[in-house]
C-alpha cells in the first residue's frame, strides 16, 4: 500500500488547479482530506503552483520573518490537532502524546494569597493550552476539612495531549512553587467519580468565588 497521495490545490497567485504528490502522514494531506481552512500565507507557500515557484525564484521573492513565523505556528496547530495521523516516532513530540489523556490535577495553595493564587492558576492553566491548545479544563476552587480554614486547593480536570512525564510535572510544580498532585485517570470509572468530587463543594465557599474563580476552558 502506497504511502503517498495525490491531492489537488489551487494556486493562491494564478488560481489554476494543480496536483501535487504528499505523504499519507503529512499536514498537507491532513488538510486536504479534512478540508481545513487554512490562512492565505499558508496556501501562498505551500499551495503555489509550479510555474508561481519557477517565477517566486526567478525575481528572487522570499517571505518575510514575519510571515515564515505565522506559518510555522499555523503549522505547529495543525500538527497538533492531526495528532491521530501522525506517527509517534516521526512527529510526537516528548512532552506530548498522540492520543489525549485525563488528567486528575490538585495543586495547592498554603500562603492563601488571591492574587497569587489567581496569577499562579493561570500560569499553569495557560502552560497545559500551550502543550495541547484542544485541551478541555475544568476547575474548582476547594478548602480542606471542615472548620474552612484548610489548606486552599484547586481540583482539575484536565483532557489534555500533555505528556504525563516527570519533565511536565517538574514544570508544573515549579510554577506553582509548592506541592501538586498529578494522576492519570485511565478508566471511565475514575473520570466520572473525579468529574463529580470537584464539583461536590460548588455551592460552598460563595464568599471566596470572586477572588478564587472556577475556570472552563474549550467546554
Amino acid at each position: 500500500m502506497s504511502e503517498y497521495d495525490t491531492i489537488f490545490l489551487t494556486c493562491p497567485y494564478c488560481a489554476e488547479s494543480h496536483k501535487k504528490l504528499v505523504p499519507k502522514r503529512s499536514i498537507a494531506h491532513y488538510v486536504s482530506m479534512n478540508n481545513v481552512k487554512t490562512s492565505y500565507i499558508y496556501r501562498c507557500h505551500f499551495d503555489k503552483c509550479p510555474h508561481c515557484v519557477a517565477n517566486a525564484i526567478e525575481k528572487n521573492e522570499k517571505f518575510l520573518a514575519d510571515d515564515l513565523a505565522k506559518i510555522l505556528k499555523e503549522l505547529t496547530l495543525l500538527d497538533k490537532k492531526n495528532g491521530e495521523w501522525l506517527s509517534p516516532k516521526v512527529r510526537t513530540r516528548s512532552d506530548c502524546v498522540v492520543r489525549p489523556q485525563h488528567f486528575a490535577i490538585t495543586p495547592t495553595f498554603p500562603d492563601k494569597n488571591p492574587c497569587m493564587t489567581k496569577y499562579k492558576m493561570e500560569k499553569l492553566l495557560k502552560k497545559i493550552t500551550t502543550l495541547d491548545p484542544d485541551s478541555q479544563i475544568e476547575s474548582h476552587f476547594e478548602i480542606g476539612g471542615d472548620s474552612g480554614d484548610g489548606i486552599y486547593h484547586y481540583h482539575i480536570h484536565a483532557y489534555t495531549k500533555m505528556g504525563y512525564n516527570a519533565q511536565n510535572n517538574k514544570t508544573l510544580s515549579n510554577i506553582i512553587g509548592s506541592r501538586i498532585d498529578i494522576k492519570v485517570l485511565k478508566d471511565s470509572a475514575s473520570i466520572g467519580k473525579w468529574k463529580n468530587y470537584i464539583k461536590k463543594d460548588l455551592d460552598k465557599f460563595q464568599d471566596k468565588r470572586l477572588e478564587f474563580p472556577s475556570y472552563n476552558i474549550n467546554l
